[in-house]
């Protein structure tokens, strides 16, 4: 049902130097947009309070890659540790 899964596709993001960055985005549901780029070094979310992508720190690459390991069936559903925004 729709806000209730979990999605992965592949997509590009704006870099602060003007271009783009090739990513593998990951949504949860309607609670979070977030990506991997697709050299695994960087990791970001959308930030709906400004509208853009914003920077997440290294410590959730890993959580992300196997999020989108989990959405694409390639890896057995378990918890992963991913930054929640909340309501205001």
């Amino acid at each position: 049902a729709y806000g209730e899964s979990v999605s992965s596709y592949e997509g590009s993001v704006p870099t602060s130097d003007g271009g783009e960055m090739r990513v593998e985005f990951m949504r949860f549901g309607r609670v979070m947009l977030v990506f991997l780029s697709l050299d695994g070094q960087s990791a970001g979310y959308y930030n709906p309070a400004t509208g853009g992508f914003e920077p997440l720190d290294s410590q959730y690459i890993r959580g992300i890659e196997l999020a989108i390991k989990m959405a694409n069936r390639q890896a057995a559903p378990e918890l992963i540790k991913l930054p929640v925004p909340t309501a205001k």
